[in-house]
Formats: C-alpha cells, sequence, structure tokens
C-alpha cells in the first residue's frame, strides 16, 4: 500500500474535504461497497459510471456527439427522444482501442464536468461533508490517481469476479466473451493492490465489509484531525 496524496483539484483553494478514490475490476463488489458509504455511513459519493449513463440518456449531453460519430445504429428509440444503445456501442469499441479513444474524448469532458459540479454542491451544502468518495472504476487505467487523496481498492479473486458476473440478476447479462475483454481492459488486480492506500477484500461477509469501510473512515477522519490540529499550531 502507498501513502495518501494530496487532491490536485483546479476548483480548491484549501483542503475543506478529503477526496478518497474508489476503484476495483469487473466483478469485485465495488458498487456494493460503494453503496455502503452512501446508505450506511451517509458519505457523499460521486459515482462515475451513474454519469456516463445519464450522459447516454435521452436528451443526454453524450448522444448527439456519439451519434454523430457511430452513426444511427447505436440508437434507442425511448418515451420522448434518443438515448444510445450501450450494448450496440459497446460492440464497436470494445477490444477496438482506436474507436474507444474516440469515445472516450466525447464522453470524459462531460463526466469531468459532471464530478466537478458534484464537488462545488457539496461544498456549498450545510454542513459541508468531511469526505467524499469518487467511484471510478478505471482511477488507475486513466492516471487519475492525483485526482484524489487516497484509494481504496476492492479485491476479490478472479474466480469470485467471474462467478459474480455471469450470475448476475440485475441489468443486462454479460456473456463471458465480453466479460473477459471488459477484464482485459482492467489493470491487474495485483497492481492496483500495490497502488492503494486501502484494500478491501470482498471474499468476506457483507458485515465484515462493512466494518472494514467504517475502520477507514475512522482513519481518514483521525489523520484529517492531526492535521489540522498541526496547522494550527
Amino acid at each position: 500500500m502507498v501513502a495518501p496524496s494530496s487532491a490536485n483539484d483546479d476548483d480548491d483553494d484549501e483542503k475543506w474535504c478529503y477526496k478518497l478514490g474508489l476503484t476495483g475490476s469487473i466483478g469485485t463488489g465495488k458498487s456494493t461497497v460503494s453503496k455502503m458509504f452512501r446508505e450506511k455511513l451517509n458519505v457523499p459519493v460521486y459515482d462515475s459510471d451513474k454519469s456516463v449513463h445519464e450522459l447516454y440518456d435521452v436528451n443526454g449531453d453524450a448522444v448527439k456527439p456519439i451519434r454523430e460519430l457511430f452513426g444511427e445504429d447505436v440508437l434507442e428509440a425511448n418515451t420522448g427522444g434518443m438515448s444510445i444503445d450501450r450494448k450496440r456501442l459497446g460492440e464497436k469499441v470494445l477490444g477496438r482501442p482506436e474507436e474507444m479513444a474516440k469515445l472516450e474524448a466525447i464522453v470524459h469532458p462531460l463526466v469531468e464536468e459532471k464530478r466537478k459540479r458534484f464537488v462545488e454542491a457539496q461544498r456549498a451544502a450545510a454542513p459541508a461533508a468531511d469526505v467524499l468518495v469518487f467511484d471510478v472504476p478505471l482511477l488507475f487505467e486513466k492516471k487519475l490517481e492525483n485526482t484524489v487523496d487516497g484509494i481504496l481498492v476492492v479485491s476479490c479473486s478472479p474466480e469470485t469476479q467471474r462467478e459474480r458476473v455471469m450470475n448476475r440478476t440485475e441489468g443486462a447479462k454479460m456473456s463471458l466473451e465480453k466479460f473477459e475483454k471488459v477484464r482485459e481492459m482492467q489493470m491487474q488486480d495485483d497492481e492496483k493492490r500495490k497502488r492503494a492506500t486501502w484494500v478491501v477484500d470482498t471474499e468476506k461477509s457483507l458485515e465484515e465489509t462493512e466494518r472494514d469501510i467504517e475502520r477507514i473512515m475512522k482513519e481518514i477522519r483521525s489523520k484529517r484531525e492531526k492535521d489540522e490540529r498541526g496547522g494550527s499550531n
């Protein structure tokens, strides 16, 4: 594990909160941990995947530029307008680095704008949160380490990953072929663990996992208190 680093956000003129990056490969349980932060610990969470879904939804900001680049066949008719069919779009970009890069050039700036608005809203809230969680699946792959103060990696065995994804009951079913393609795009789990500030192993029970994130929150708040006392001397 590595020590926390300083976030380098243009919208920060003071260290008013701790920014915790939450990441993990497909099927490791990151979404479950993210939900625990929100619902059990009442910590505000920015969900980058949810932001992408919103951008792809009816009247989403990404619909028009994606349509212009990838064609009409990536669209899906909905009540009220057109949205992006994620399955069809995935067929055009998965395993095709050049096409994926074109898509990311559209989506990433829009996601970043949503992230900034989230931070601004949390800062303006009364009282402002002392910790914000940023749920970013490709945090390491997209070299976003400097946007957060510390990184929590959610981890499990490759066998558990595969079993969880293949047995999903919510959302669209994923084929084994697509699962392998997605996993190939992601950094190896052991490398993520090396770069993490904290690691949560989700092979444990939900209760044990929740205790782990409670411990991490205590560590973060304890460090902030020490830093604030040191800064006031």
